[in-house]
């Protein structure tokens, strides 16, 4: 009897351990597949602001603004008119090269669609909340960036701090907006409460630095979020990161820029590994403790 009790407990606790497993593994698949959908918005609003200034001067004082979304396998930017009952402007429709000579451009006025229209409308609801209320802080030198999103998983805005400079990310002071149906604001979340300003391009030692951290504290959780997994593969190339790194109190999340994966563990096992690898002598890479930056050739 004692024997199958002790049995029956080592597989309740091995399956509670292959659900424990599970979960983290959904987790990060969600988080990363959230990433990849701002990812995909913010680089069409890259492009599509770029090609609406360089060629459509004109244009310029009918727009009342912008917002990209994802349709299929496009990502569309739309410009929309200052009308009280917006139009469009310009379109842009981005294969995920996000060339400009592939992009199909479609300079016709017509009316915004219903998922265009609900969009707009949580944009404008999260940048007049910005206005009035005092949970969202912002800084000199830094702007915020509000990224409409309405699919499957519901509708929401994320409002990300942008850089005003060059050669400058920023980490943090983010913000995650959820709206009912009617496209009224459900919950706010402040998803980092620091904010992190990294420049970009430095060189220690004559090497490109191509590792940079940020922190979390417990409320932002041990993971990296959607919003530091965009902002880190929006910049990875143009930086020549080869990964960034979100440390919290007892574990380590990383994305590897080259092969934009995420890996999640421990901070004592990321230790151990970090002690290990500066043990073994390297010709090619210099790595130096502090600020969180490791320098290597590029």
């Amino acid at each position: 009897m004692k024997s199958n009790m002790k049995h029956r407990s080592v597989i309740l606790l091995s399956y509670m351990c292959l659900c424990t497993t599970f979960v983290a593994a959904q987790s990060e698949k969600d988080v990363v597949m959230e990433a990849r959908t701002l990812y995909k918005t913010e680089m069409a609003s890259w492009h599509g602001t770029a090609m609406f200034m360089g060629k459509f001067p004109k244009k310029q004082a009918e727009s009342g603004g912008y917002f990209s979304y994802v349709d299929g396998k496009r990502i569309t930017c739309l410009f929309f008119s200052n009308d009280s009952i917006p139009k469009t402007v310009v379109t842009m429709s981005f294969d995920t090269t996000y060339n400009d000579h592939t992009a199909k451009v479609d300079t016709v006025h017509r009316s915004l669609t219903e998922n265009e229209n609900s969009l707009l409308a949580i944009r404008q609801e999260a940048w007049d909340r910005i206005q009035s209320d005092s949970t969202f802080q912002f800084y000199n030198g830094l702007i915020p960036n509000i990224v409409p999103l309405a699919d499957t998983k519901g509708k929401r805005a994320y409002i990300f701090t942008a850089p005003s400079m060059d050669s400058i990310v920023v980490f943090g002071n983010d913000y995650l907006l959820t709206f009912d149906t009617g496209n009224k604001i459900q919950d706010i979340k402040r998803i980092h409460k620091n904010v992190t300003p990294i420049e970009y391009g430095k060189k220690r030692n004559g090497n490109l630095i191509t590792s940079t951290t940020h922190m979390h504290f417990p409320e932002t959780g041990n993971m990296l979020t959607p919003s530091d997994i965009c902002t880190i593969m929006l910049y990875e190339k143009t930086a020549g990161w080869q990964e960034h790194i979100a440390i919290s109190r007892n574990a380590v999340s990383i994305w590897n820029c080259q092969k934009d994966k995420l890996a999640n563990m421990s901070l004592d096992a990321w230790q151990k590994s970090s002690r290990e690898k500066s043990a073994k002598p390297h010709k090619d890479a210099q790595t130096k403790s502090g600020n969180g930056t490791t320098a290597g050739k590029k």
